[in-house]
């Protein structure tokens, strides 16, 4: 026996023990748990403390208020008593350090404070040191024998005693605004230790509340499910196991509209299902027959190619299509064969991946393609393309017709929907299709567009004289001439009646009026002789023109810009061209022949 056969599995083969595994690891992960809720609950206990500290911090410091207030009580009683300028000026001197430290105490205390005490406390201070300050100069120029008199001394004397009143009731206003600052600080020092202990207890118990809850449930819960589930699994695992084929209504006495109901029907379906596999084989057997005599008449080409492109399957309409017999296919690379050399990388990279993934963009979906035959001409062909999956790989299965015909009557239908029938231009809904893209390639490219509106002088004239198959020459004519003398690059159509359009690009205004001039003279000049009637017709021709903005106009406003000029030309006295924009064309300009391009 090897040593691998002698292992013994990490985990226990049996649905009991992995249960009785899942309810020790769950209770373990419930019990981890609560024991993290607990650290972070003393966590947040541990920062009630630390706030606690912070304001134990501020009541230390009122009580360092309340020192310096009596330090600052004792030096100014010396002040008052002492007989000595020396000892005047250092008592004055330890004051001001002394408030100098009392407000920097008040300042540190008075941040995020919203209580009138240290405002009291700082008015307070900045009045005591006002009055201390007086009281004393007064004492040391008092206490001067040499530049001083008696009479001098006695009024210095008593100012200090008004004064002495003033300061004692300063120090007294100092020592109430301190101390009721220290028991505001106390009061919240108290208040907020008490409501964090409070706290922290509370959640405590709520977490081990909870905690014990989630224990006592899953092993509940646990109980429950081993007593219902597994006991269950166990009888439906009996009859899955069952070698009964005898009779396929077997009934599995298991119950219920859980998941292991469901599993106990689906043990029923599968007896079942195991007994009809049998005749499900012979009846296969039978439809591959059939299938094959379905794709033999059927009028669709059918191919079956395997994951490495090669035929496998090729009905009679296939060979005709393509020209090649299945034996001639059989073994033969597909896109190698009826793909054309053209377009073989991409077929060839497209399928590789399709037999990979079983995805592909021609799947479920008719797609137009061309396909080459044996004697190497193209035929155009609309195929679907299904998908067979054959152990790790793809199949393809391809149905496809011949497409020609119909290819040819799309492209028909297309050129009669574009285009005029009396004179072969354009129609106007090709033309504003058209016109359109030249204004978005005019904005990217900064260039300028011109329309023009063309309308023949007196057609109705002729029609009413000579009509209506005259008139068609006429129009025939036009639209032969105005093509001629237009360039290629400008687009031209008929948009409805006597009515043309242009669309061009020029430099400026001042060339597309010459070339607008061009055309206008040039179809002047055309005598028209129509055969069979005997008859020679001349006539002319009234142009609009306009200059439109890509960025801010459609192709209706230039046909609108061009038409109003038309209207012009037509009120003016026909046979000429009248641009739509307010320049001086000078007579040079307007008769000037030469083309700018």
């Amino acid at each position: 026996m090897s040593d691998a056969s002698q292992r013994r599995p990490l985990l226990p083969q049996s649905l009991n023990g992995r249960f009785l595994l899942a309810q020790v690891a769950v209770m373990l992960l419930i019990a981890s748990g609560g024991g993290v809720a607990h650290y972070s609950l003393s966590a947040s206990a541990e920062n009630s403390r630390q706030l606690a500290e912070e304001r134990l911090e501020r009541l230390q410091d009122s009580q360092r208020l309340l020192q310096r207030t009596v330090l600052i009580a004792r030096q100014s009683q010396l002040i008052l008593t002492t007989n000595v300028p020396d000892m005047i000026q250092t008592s004055y001197s330890r004051i001001i350090t002394l408030l100098d430290s009392l407000d920097s105490i008040v300042i540190r205390l008075g941040r995020g404070q919203s209580g009138t005490e240290v405002l009291d406390l700082h008015q307070a201070s900045q009045l005591f040191r006002n009055t201390v300050h007086i009281i004393s100069r007064l004492r040391s120029e008092s206490l001067d024998t040499r530049h001083i008199s008696e009479q001098r001394r006695s009024v210095l004397m008593n100012t200090v005693v008004r004064f002495r009143q003033q300061q004692e009731q300063q120090i007294k206003a100092i020592a109430d605004a301190v101390e009721a600052f220290s028991e505001r600080e106390i009061a919240e020092y108290r208040k907020a230790v008490v409501k964090a202990l409070y706290e922290t207890r509370y959640r405590q118990l709520l977490v081990l509340a909870i905690a014990f809850t989630s224990l006592m449930l899953t092993w509940l819960i646990t109980r429950h499910f081993r007593r219902h589930a597994v006991d269950r699994l166990g009888q439906v695992s009996h009859y899955l196991r069952s070698e009964e084929t005898n009779n396929i209504h077997v009934l599995v006495p298991v119950r219920g509209d859980d998941e292991i109901g469901k599993m106990a029907r689906a043990v029923e379906q599968f007896l079942e299902d195991r007994q009809q596999l049998v005749e499900s084989r012979r009846e296969l057997a039978e439809r591959e027959k059939m299938l094959l005599a379905i794709t033999d008449s059927v009028q669709s080409a059918v191919v079956l190619l395997d994951e490495e492109d090669r035929f496998r399957f090729v009905n009679p309409a296939a060979e005709k299509l393509f020209g090649y017999s299945y034996k001639e296919l059989e073994g033969r690379k597909a896109h190698e064969t009826l793909v054309p050399e053209r377009l073989r990388k991409k077929a060839r990279e497209g399928f590789s991946s399709f037999a990979r993934t079983g995805t592909g963009p021609f799947l479920e979906k008719p797609n137009e393609l061309v396909a080459l035959r044996k004697d190497g001409s193209e035929v155009n062909i609309e195929i679907r393309v299904g998908r067979i999956r054959r152990k790790n790989h793809w199949w393809a299965v391809g149905a496809c017709v011949d497409n020609s015909v119909h290819k040819s009557r799309e492209e028909k239908l297309s050129h009669l929907a574009e285009t005029d029938p009396l004179t072969g231009l354009r129609n106007r809904r090709s033309f504003v299709d058209i016109a359109d893209l030249e204004l978005k390639r005019c904005l990217s490219e900064g260039r300028p567009l011109f329309f023009l509106m063309f309308d023949l002088d007196h057609f109705k004239k002729i029609n009413d004289t000579h009509g209506h198959v005259v008139g068609d020459t006429v129009l025939r004519e036009f639209a032969t001439v105005i093509s001629s003398s237009l360039r290629e690059s400008d687009l031209f159509a008929r948009i409805g009646g006597e009515e043309f359009a242009a669309v061009m690009t020029a430099s400026d205004i001042r060339v597309a009026h010459r070339l607008a001039e061009r055309t206008r003279e040039a179809f002047f000049n055309r005598v028209m002789q129509l055969k069979g009637e005997n008859l020679n017709v001349q006539t002319s021709v009234s142009i609009g023109l306009a200059e439109v903005d890509p960025a801010r106009d459609t192709v209706e406003s230039g046909l609108e810009k061009a038409d109003a000029a038309l209207y012009r030309a037509k009120t003016e006295g026909r046979n000429r061209v009248v641009v739509n924009q307010e320049i001086e064309l000078t007579a040079q300009a307007v008769t000037e022949q030469t083309f700018v391009g």
